[in-house]
């Protein structure tokens, strides 16, 4: 499976999981939001850093999180 597919993917689990979980009109607290972060991740960075990154970015996405301009660093 090509980069681009797992992007695909991955931004599709992600939207599924916000839709699931989040409650109606939820704003990311992030800029990029997490879903467009993963996808810019698994674009640019090797599958097991992107993985471990974006597992990081959704462990600080909760209600103590200040937040803000967070972008995929290479």
């Amino acid at each position: 499976m090509g980069r681009e597919a797992v992007a695909g993917v991955t931004f599709a689990l992600i939207q599924s999981v916000k839709t699931l979980f989040l409650m109606q009109g939820a704003v990311c607290k992030f800029e990029p939001s997490c879903a467009v972060y993963a996808r810019e991740a698994v674009r640019v960075l090797p599958p097991h850093v992107a993985l471990i990154k974006i597992i990081w970015r959704v462990l600080r996405c909760n209600p103590f999180s200040k937040g803000g301009y967070d972008p995929v660093v290479r």
